[in-house]
């Protein structure tokens, strides 16, 4: 082996500054140099985002579809006045399938994905499904709900997850696991007494929704540690990952976060596949929900009011858009404990600012519910973690 020795009238000191420049210079390396420190601040801006961009679509799914024409009283109200849900999600759809498209095949900024016809109808068409009728069903109960109690519904997810993973055979039995399943539905139980506004409908919906979530992040599971057929190359990620992409989902709006059955997919590539059949599943619901209503409304027959709205829609299609790859990039960040603090600090914001812009009432059963509901939903996470770490 060679060695650096130093040679006469080399010191050590002039060996060192050789070796480390900034040892010449008289400087230390910068802290931001630190890889540690680099990661640290990429995911506390990733999570920031993601909390600001869920919060902020939230609120403005819920303002965009009240209808404040129906309200008793409507100079007390707050919403723009466009209750068409399912017409808004297939908008926002398309809007951001071309986004994807103009950043893809325009600018190249990722190269377009080739995705074979197996992992089309194995995994892209029903996770396209799920996504749309999930994020349509969600926007649906926010013409019945509020949203504080819409986000504490969609909390409760636990619940939902664990009764899918049972069906699937996924999930041992466990006294752990039905102490936990026992705390949420007596929070949530709690706080559908003492909602104000609560409306059956509005409940169903959303409950469905949440077990559309759920089955989501099951069939996320199983297509992630399948084997893949002889066509399909690229190898399935590792269990890890799976669990990074459940937690991932189970905390989040959207669900783009599980198309990521493959590691060399970036986000902008799984939206660029997954947008557009989302979006072309949609076309029957969107259309039929607004042929006898659209005609005679505003929407059509008000220029000023046509104008704003889109406007209006065209912001939100940028918060979705942001939404959907500031999720992706916290799945790939992240730990399982992350995502689920960046879930229980959203729900927090979400209540509190439900009550801050729309004035709805908040009951002493409502907050006691919802503090019950957490608590039941900290219990699952300190679970998971400690069942990972006894894994590993």
């Amino acid at each position: 082996p060679v060695t650096s020795r130093a040679t006469p009238g080399q010191n050590a000191e002039s060996l060192g500054a050789s070796r480390h420049p900034s040892l010449a210079s008289g400087r230390s390396t910068p802290m931001f140099v630190n890889p540690l420190v680099g990661s640290s601040l990429r995911l506390l801006a990733t999570a920031f985002g993601t909390i600001s961009a869920s919060c902020s679509l939230i609120i403005y799914n819920r303002w965009v579809l009240k209808d404040c024409s129906t309200a008793t009283n409507p100079s007390a109200c707050r919403g723009f006045g466009l209750p068409y849900p399912f017409l808004l999600t297939f908008t926002h759809m398309v809007c951001i399938s071309l986004i994807a498209f103009i950043l893809v095949d325009g600018f190249k900024i990722v190269p377009r994905p080739t995705l074979n016809r197996t992992l089309y109808l194995r995994s892209i068409l029903p996770f396209s499904l799920l996504v749309s009728a999930d994020i349509a069903l969600s926007n649906l109960g926010f013409i019945y709900l509020e949203a504080s109690f819409i986000e504490m519904i969609k909390s409760s997810a636990p619940i939902a997850i664990l009764s899918v993973s049972f069906l699937f055979g996924l999930e041992t039995f466990s006294w752990s696991l039905v102490a936990i399943v026992a705390v949420i539905s007596a929070g949530l139980a709690v706080a559908s007494v003492g909602e104000a506004n609560f409306h059956p409908k509005g409940f169903a919906v959303v409950v469905v929704a949440t077990f559309l979530s759920a089955l989501r992040v099951v069939l996320s599971q199983i297509l992630t540690q399948r084997t893949p057929p002889a066509d399909e190359p690229p190898p399935p990620p590792s269990k890890a990952d799976a669990a990074a992409v459940e937690e991932g989902v189970a905390t989040g709006e959207t669900a783009a976060a599980t198309m990521t059955t493959h590691k060399n997919l970036s986000p902008l590539q799984i939206i660029y596949v997954q947008a557009p059949l989302s979006a072309g599943l949609l076309v029957p619901v969107a259309a039929y929900s607004v042929y006898f209503d659209l005609p005679g409304s505003r929407l059509v027959n008000d220029w000023d009011f046509m104008v704003t709205a889109t406007g209006v829609v065209i912001a939100g299609v940028f918060i979705a858009f942001a939404l959907d790859v500031l999720n992706l990039l916290l799945v790939k960040l992240s730990s399982a404990l992350t995502s689920s603090v960046v879930g229980v600090v959203k729900t927090i914001i979400v209540i509190a600012l439900s009550f801050a812009i729309f004035r709805n009432e908040l009951t002493a059963l409502n907050i006691g519910g919802y503090a019950v509901c957490l608590v039941g939903v900290g219990m699952y996470n300190v679970f998971k973690l400690r069942r990972a770490i006894a894994t590993t």
